[in-house]
């Protein structure tokens, strides 16, 4: 995962993570203080709640062991999504947000084995389910919303991310999320962080990006 991470989005870092193993949904629910799992919740990565505001290491990755069969192929990619979380947040700990569209973004993009198809037929009929510039600013990507719009945000995120790093690189990627967090998530604040970061208008960002998208598979 950690070889992954680095490989794909130039993310580096050998202090420990904590792996913590769950039997149940319902041991999941205990530890978090939950009322009930989420369906999202079978393997994730969560920040530890603590008295203090600092920045705090490790941060958990948690896996709900049942969900997983012997040999199961998905696991390498599960857990180079979730140790992407856990070496990305600390990009935004100083910022108001943390965007989901970018986290999630970048996990799915270094987990790979993802097919963009849902993503290549939204954009091919306008983008207008799941418009780039307003998703930026949700707050939240799946409460209430079902699995399959769940999906289609993290790809959308995934090729954001894919596309950014094809065409500028690690390091404004990087900038580029960072400041994103910084403003206030609205269009004209993402516009302006397109133009400042990657030196481009919107209108040529968001054309390139819908092209990428129809070369992804």
């Amino acid at each position: 995962a950690r070889a992954d991470l680095a490989a794909k989005l130039g993310v580096t870092g050998d202090r420990p993570i904590v792996v913590m193993l769950y039997s149940t949904p319902t041991e999941i629910t205990r530890y978090l203080g939950q009322s009930k799992v989420l369906e999202r919740e079978r393997f994730f990565a969560r920040l530890p709640t603590t008295t203090s505001s600092k920045p705090w290491w490790p941060t958990d990755v948690g896996v709900l062991a049942s969900a997983l069969t012997p040999a199961d192929s998905w696991t390498e990619h599960m857990l180079a999504h979730e140790v992407t979380h856990t070496l990305t947040w600390r990009w935004f700990y100083n910022s108001p947000h943390a965007p989901p569209l970018l986290l999630e973004g970048m996990a799915t993009a270094v987990e790979g084995d993802r097919s963009y198809w849902p993503l290549r037929a939204e954009v091919a009929a306008g983008n207008r389910s799941m418009p780039l510039l307003t998703t930026f600013a949700r707050p939240d990507l799946w409460t209430g919303v079902r699995m399959a719009r769940v999906t289609l945000a993290y790809l959308e995120g995934a090729a954001l991310v894919k596309y950014i790093l094809a065409h500028w690189g690690e390091a404004a990627l990087k900038r580029f999320s960072v400041d994103i967090a910084g403003g206030t998530l609205a269009g004209p604040a993402v516009k302006q962080t397109v133009r400042a970061d990657l030196g481009v208008s919107w209108s040529s960002f968001y054309a390139g990006w819908k092209a990428y998208v129809m070369t992804l598979q």
